[in-house]
């Protein structure tokens, strides 16, 4: 659920092994983020992405938030860039989240899948 509390690096693994993903109990990287007062296409795009799995990103304008990304052990498809699952949390609250991939095959898909 969006009130999903992952305040620990156990629960985000475990939230992520919930979805049938398997991940290293460290994230591959963690940053704070200031979500911006002010949106450009590309945010209005991403929280459209958000919106469809009933985040309510725009709540969070001009808050800082951590990101957790995690590389993809058990993604299904063989010999392609690595696949990443972003957490967006507030106060340890999941705010936000998608898989994403790089490369010649990328994509930004939601984290729930609808």
């Amino acid at each position: 659920t969006a009130a999903e509390k992952l305040s620990t690096p156990e629960s985000r693994e475990e939230f992520l092994s919930s979805l049938g993903y398997t991940v290293d109990s460290e994230p591959d990287r963690t940053q704070e983020v200031l979500i911006p007062k002010e949106w450009n296409e590309v945010y209005e795009q991403y929280a459209a992405v958000q919106s469809a799995q009933g985040f309510k990103l725009a709540k969070y304008k001009g808050k800082r938030v951590m990101q957790y990304v995690y590389q993809i052990k058990n993604w299904p498809e063989e010999n392609t860039d690595p696949v990443y699952a972003t957490l967006v949390c507030y106060k340890g609250r999941l705010i936000a989240g998608e898989l994403t991939r790089s490369g010649t095959n990328g994509f930004l898909r939601p984290l729930l899948s609808a």
